[in-house]
């Protein structure tokens, strides 16, 4: 079962304002009923869970599972932000700092928005002495060419990019072409299984912001050694996002994800009006792990109770003591 973080626009707030209440609001996490599906942003689901919780603002995000690691509670920096960078031609350091800024790849602007940055990057390196370099089947690789020729697999290179950075790049996309350079290989299998047809049909890859169909029965697929950022998006509702290990192929997170969303909804439904749910040590780690990493603010669980938007059924995560308190109804004091 998947996970979707929701919660309320920040509404007619101007700039700072509305993006300080964004990052200090509360966050939301909700679970689907089996064979149902509520739209997060369904003014109904909100106006419950405000009557609820007393909580009329919410902070919306990127659709993240609780034991992903969010990178940040920080707003992240659009791509046309970050591309600023290149228009007063911002050294290594301001260049690095916009490339942070944009976070994991997860769409085709952000793929795109890096590609660029990572360019420009490559050309102020090659003008330092001693710049960081990573290992590339024994031979050192500048950091910033390397991610050119890492995002640009599979593709052309950007006419955008300099004549310097492509002619630079041509030769590594050459060799991994040719096989020169090995391929890493990440594995979507799970215990050994995979079924090309059913994954195709239920959902959909993006590595790096760009889709791929994964063609191959056992669920390989190769990409440049690296470290890519992995969006498994199901089609008929939402997704969540993992930071992939290319250098070794584990994709682990993302089995590990899917199966504590599962068992966390499953104990909730067990019994959806215990005030203090039991909570295996997973569940509590995988909910102490997502609360550090939204900060200082409020969490909660919400169910939809049968899939009706109208009565879901709310928890609050105490941080004190780790465990899930359901919003006091019903007789349930929350003590």
């Amino acid at each position: 079962m998947w996970l979707v973080l929701a919660g309320m626009a920040a509404g007619a707030d101007d700039g700072a304002q509305a993006r300080d209440r964004a990052v200090s609001a509360p966050h939301v996490v909700v679970l689907q009923w089996p064979d149902s599906h509520v739209d997060p942003a369904d003014p109904v689901l909100h106006r419950a869970f405000a009557k609820q919780s007393a909580r009329p603002f919410v902070s919306w995000g990127d659709s993240y599972d609780l034991v992903q690691d969010l990178r940040s509670p920080r707003p992240l920096l659009s791509p046309a932000e970050a591309l600023e960078a290149l228009d007063r031609d911002a050294p290594l350091e301001e260049l690095e700092e916009a490339l942070d800024g944009l976070g994991p790849l997860l769409d085709a602007e952000r793929h795109d928005a890096a590609l660029r940055l990572h360019g420009e990057a490559a050309l102020r390196e090659a003008e330092q002495d001693g710049a960081p370099t990573v290992e590339i089947a024994g031979r050192p690789v500048p950091v910033h060419l390397w991610e050119v020729v890492r995002l640009s697999w599979g593709r052309d290179l950007d006419v955008r990019l300099d004549r310097r950075v492509r002619d630079a790049a041509r030769p590594l996309r050459a060799a991994l072409d040719a096989g020169d350079l090995p391929l890493a290989t990440l594995d979507l299998s799970r215990d050994g299984a995979f079924d090309p047809q059913g994954f195709a049909q239920a959902h959909r890859l993006f590595v790096d912001g760009i889709e791929t169909v994964v063609t191959d029965a056992e669920g390989r697929v190769e990409v440049p050694p690296g470290a890519p950022h992995l969006r498994l998006e199901r089609r008929d509702g939402p997704s969540f996002a993992v930071e992939a290990d290319a250098w070794t192929g584990d994709v682990a997170p993302v089995d590990a994800a899917d199966a504590l969303g599962l068992a966390l909804l499953k104990t909730l439904m067990r019994r959806p009006f215990e005030c203090r749910p039991e909570l295996s040590d997973a569940m509590r780690d995988g909910l102490d792990a997502y609360s550090e990493a939204v900060g200082d603010t409020e969490v909660y669980v919400v169910v939809p109770y049968v899939g009706r938007a109208r009565k879901p059924v709310v928890w609050t995560w105490d941080r004190e003591d780790a465990t899930l308190v359901r919003l006091p109804h019903d007789g349930c004091d929350g003590a």
